[in-house]
């Protein structure tokens, strides 16, 4: 039997029998991986705190032989999860994260990038009041981990750098567009997609979380459009995590997704 140590992020758990959960956990070196937790329902000792989607800490994992499901046979939080049910925004917005990572990533697939973007994400809005600038980093370092995320700063079609005050972007066609190629595209403010650069990279997460944080509701707006333009054709179903944060937005509010809110 082999057993390890590790990382790791709860996506969502369910039931599995009657005192039994099915685990499923993103790690940085295993990946996507679903495990089966014996008697999770129970215990206090190997599974003190629960085993909900957000709870970040070390897994102890075994299976007992290559191929054969993982067993979580324990599990320590490194961040208080036990407030989680009394606040519902910072609730709907940890469960966004995990729903979402957990429909885009296809198993084991590891990637340490994917992870550490997740639990950074899950780590800020613990600790943080909920933030979609936070989200939005999340999103596009999770499509970058993906191979997903489309062109931002030169042509998707020629390799140009494009440069205007408005810039032509499709997401069906792989991201922006210089004036030869972007005819008849939609236009999306040179200040978003400036933003969305700097939310996408790793160096200073603070700084871009603030100036996101900072800008204009439309320049917000365009940039949860942008982003969720690329997500959406990406999903196998709906997301009850948006329905959720829809129904806790209240409507005609600036904010409508993740945060700017669904």
């Amino acid at each position: 039997m082999s057993q390890a140590r590790t990382p790791a992020v709860v996506l969502q758990a369910s039931p599995l029998g009657e005192a039994d959960l099915m685990v499923v956990l993103l790690t940085p070196d295993l990946g996507k991986i679903r495990t089966a937790a014996k008697n999770a329902r129970n215990s206090k000792r190997r599974f003190a705190g629960g085993l909900p989607a957000g709870a970040l800490g070390e897994a102890t994992v075994s299976r007992r032989r290559e191929g054969a499901m993982w067993r979580l046979d324990a599990f320590r939080s490194v961040a208080e999860v036990s407030g989680l049910g009394r606040d519902l925004t910072r609730f709907a917005y940890v469960n966004y994260l995990c729903e979402l990572t957990d429909v885009l990533v296809v198993e084991p697939e590891p990637e340490a990038r994917r992870f550490a973007a997740l639990a950074e994400a899950v780590g800020e809005t613990l600790r943080s009041t909920p933030r979609p600038a936070v989200m939005r980093r999340f999103e596009l370092r999770l499509l970058d981990s993906l191979g997903l995320l489309p062109a931002l700063d030169h042509c998707c079609v020629c390799g140009e750098p494009t440069s205007a005050s408005e810039i032509a972007f499709s997401s069906g066609r792989g991201g922006t567009l210089c004036v030869v190629h972007g005819a008849g595209s939609p236009r999306v403010p040179a200040q978003t997609l400036a933003l969305a650069i700097a939310l996408q990279r790793d160096d200073d997460p603070e700084s871009a979380w603030d100036a996101a944080s900072a800008a204009s509701p439309a320049v917000r707006r365009a940039l949860r459009d942008l982003v969720q333009s690329v997500v959406r054709p990406q999903l196998r179903r709906p997301l009850r995590s948006l329905e959720f944060l829809a129904a806790l937005t209240p409507r005609g509010a600036v904010n409508r997704t993740p945060g700017d809110a669904p």
